[in-house]
């Protein structure tokens, strides 16, 4: 378990390095890998840095850290470290907020772990510094959860306000909870207010604005650790077997030469492999 003096050490540290940050990050990675929810799966984490090294950057993780796993501090901790040490960008998750916090978890084993001053400053100081979003190799577009209503460009997102422990914003709201589904424009999402699901044609719309050949999400559990939706223009990863998702057969994207490779964890077998370029041209035609 990691003690409460390392956390925070880390964590001060991981601060520093975002101050001045802003809500969209844009990184180009010649052999990159993404991770999607991990809640609190620490092995499965461990598993893929053994595999793939930490090259300086390597990963980018699209949210969700804790509550729901066994190991929630723990994971943190190791995505903070990994963050500092340059090896891997950290996105914000639903999950990743005040709102979420005491319910699913994360509350009570950091209360126990940190103490309640130091959870605090996670929700307060930590979580609200957490970007929205990343473009990656000016190709794709990375994102906890999916596309806001209405579309937004680039340049909205980059000037969302950071700081909210809970996002105020509707725009930075639904980039952490929005869902894709197999519709056109926008419906209700069940799971709750102010949340949609988006369709291909928004889909479509955000990408050809923003000159983005494909989305690449967390978020959803799917029992084969991903889901491709809309001509497999958004490719949902997800990375946890940890918890209630020991069922799960986790997976990781890897992005190289032009390619995006769906791979799984435990097998390092390559599921799917999707050519990136041909859809980049076609963007920047438009």
């Amino acid at each position: 378990m990691i003690d409460r003096r390392s956390f925070e050490e880390v964590m001060e540290l991981a601060i520093k390095k975002m101050n001045g940050a802003g809500p969209l990050v844009r990184v180009t990675m010649k052999d990159a890998i993404i991770l999607g929810d991990l809640h609190g799966d620490l092995h499965t984490l461990e598993s893929i840095l053994e595999k793939y090294g930490d090259g300086h950057p390597r990963y980018v993780a699209l949210g969700d850290y804790v509550d729901r796993g066994e190991y929630q501090v723990e994971t943190l901790y190791k995505v903070l470290e990994l963050f500092v040490d340059g090896s891997l960008i950290p996105l914000r998750g639903n999950h990743e907020s005040r709102l979420t916090s005491f319910d699913y978890g994360f509350a009570e084993e950091a209360m126990h772990y940190l103490g309640g001053d130091l959870f605090n400053r996670v929700l307060s100081d930590l979580f609200p510094r957490l970007p929205y979003a990343a473009v990656l190799n000016d190709c794709l577009f990375l994102v906890h959860g999916g596309v806001p209503n209405p579309i937004p460009s680039l340049a909205d997102i980059e000037k969302l306000r950071m700081g909210d422990a809970d996002p105020a914003d509707p725009v930075a709201f639904q980039l952490l909870w929005n869902d894709p589904a197999e519709i056109k424009g926008y419906a209700p999402n069940p799971r709750g207010p102010g949340i949609y699901l988006f369709g291909s044609d928004v889909t479509e719309s955000f990408l050809k604005i923003n000159h983005l050949s494909a989305i690449v999400r967390g978020h959803e559990f799917f029992a084969e650790g991903y889901e491709l939706y809309h001509d497999s223009k958004v490719i949902s990863i997800f990375t946890s077997k940890g918890g209630v998702y020991r069922q799960t057969k986790p997976k990781v994207l890897r992005v190289v030469d032009g390619e995006a490779e769906i791979i799984d964890v435990e097998t390092s077998q390559v599921i799917k492999k999707m050519a990136l370029a041909q859809r980049e041209e076609e963007s920047s035609q438009a």
